[in-house]
């Protein structure tokens, strides 16, 4: 049967016999209030008692009465670990979700773009390769006369300094006044479409008729991206 202490509540778990026929004064274990408790109820009632346990919240807190004792001492309930283990796995988890978005980046960025702010937010966005490096050397300029029109013939050759191929770039040729103004402007395509490193490739623009105030040629290597 179920006995509540009438000051703290407290309830435990005690045997009928405990009691006696004609009842006894008990003493909580928790609080030290003592009361008198009346014998228990028939058969029948105390049946009832027992159907309606499982309801009880904390039946499973009690312990039945020992020899000897005027009520029982609650077990106390036990404290659940710290959940280390539970954020150690998390961790681990997390780590090896970042070590394979960072091995398989590419495949990823290629199937889904969209990716590319996450990966930079993560900061596992791909670093921009490196500016391709030229230099332009045998820079030259003359005038000539040709089927009777003055033309001006800019010729030279540009080299990759880099350690990798890369895309040929445009060379912009312009012309400019004595004031450094630029006056007209023209592009000329390299006959190669790639440079490997270390090679230099050759040049030669011609503009017909140039403007009387041209004075420089100002060449201006333009790199696609």
């Amino acid at each position: 049967m179920i006995l509540d202490c009438p000051a703290c509540k407290t309830r435990y778990l005690v045997k009928p016999a405990a009691l006696g026929a004609t009842g006894r004064t008990v003493r909580c274990a928790r609080c030290g209030q003592r009361w008198f408790e009346p014998p228990p109820a028939p058969e029948a009632a105390l049946g009832a008692v027992e159907r309606t346990l499982p309801i009880y919240e904390r039946a499973e807190a009690v312990r039945p009465l020992p020899p000897g004792s005027n009520l029982p001492v609650p077990v106390p309930p036990r404290r659940a670990a710290p959940p280390v283990a539970r954020w150690l796995v998390a961790a681990a988890v997390l780590l090896a979700v970042l070590a394979s978005l960072g091995i398989f980046r590419e495949p990823i960025v290629r199937a889904w773009p969209p990716s590319r702010p996450l990966y930079a937010f993560l900061g596992l966005a791909e670093p921009s390769p490196p500016a391709p490096q030229f230099n332009v050397r045998n820079l030259k300029s003359e005038r000539l006369v040709e089927d009777g029109r003055p033309v001006l013939k800019v010729s030279g050759e540009v080299v990759n300094l880099g350690a990798s191929a890369v895309l040929a770039p445009l060379i912009r040729l312009a012309l400019k006044d004595r004031d450094a103004r630029e006056i007209e402007h023209w592009t000329e395509v390299l006959t190669t479409p790639r440079l490997a490193p270390g090679q230099a490739v050759g040049f030669s623009g011609a503009f017909a008729n140039p403007p009387a105030g041209a004075f420089s040629v100002q060449v201006t290597l333009v790199t696609e991206g």
